[in-house]
């Protein structure tokens, strides 16, 4: 302790400040730098956490992404295939219009032709019957005597057949 007294140092007083030392040390150790340490650990255990989190929204945002492509995908196939068919179903139901058509077209012209061929007898017959009418009503003025109705019939029977 002379040592100190001959350097200056009060050996007492020296103590006193390594106690006050020792105690402001303990004091900031578990009210400053503990607590302090712990935030810190906290913030960084909070930092790390949300990076992973980030990691997986960002994987989970990937696969929705290739989801929804995949499900864009599958769309644009059943699109283009629905439209073929409709394509399809349209040529079909075409072709099936312009046949109708056709048979409609065939109808009418058979039945134009049926009805033609009707009207053609029809006049063929009043033709006839005129002619016999004329025929009867010139034998009559030739002959000059009115004619029985069998003989009438078949001199115009002969007359038509000749004719």
């Amino acid at each position: 302790m002379e040592l100190f007294a001959k350097l200056g140092i009060d050996w007492r007083l020296l103590i006193a400040q390594l106690v006050n030392f020792v105690i402001l040390f303990t004091a900031l150790t578990f009210l400053l730098y503990k607590p302090l340490i712990a935030a810190l650990d906290k913030r960084r255990a909070k930092i790390s956490e949300s990076l992973a989190n980030a990691e997986k929204i960002g994987e989970e945002l990937k696969r929705a992404n290739a989801e929804s492509e995949r499900i864009v995908a599958a769309a644009r196939a059943e699109a283009s295939r629905l439209s073929a068919e409709a394509a399809k179903q349209a040529e079909a139901n075409r072709a099936a219009a312009v046949e109708k058509t056709r048979t409609e077209i065939s109808d009418i012209i058979a039945s134009g032709k049926a009805q033609l061929a009707a009207e053609r007898d029809a006049m063929t017959a009043e033709v006839r019957r005129h002619a016999a009418e004329l025929i009867a009503a010139a034998t009559e003025k030739v002959i000059n005597e009115k004619m029985t109705s069998a003989k009438d019939k078949a001199l115009i029977e002969k007359a038509i057949e000749t004719a």
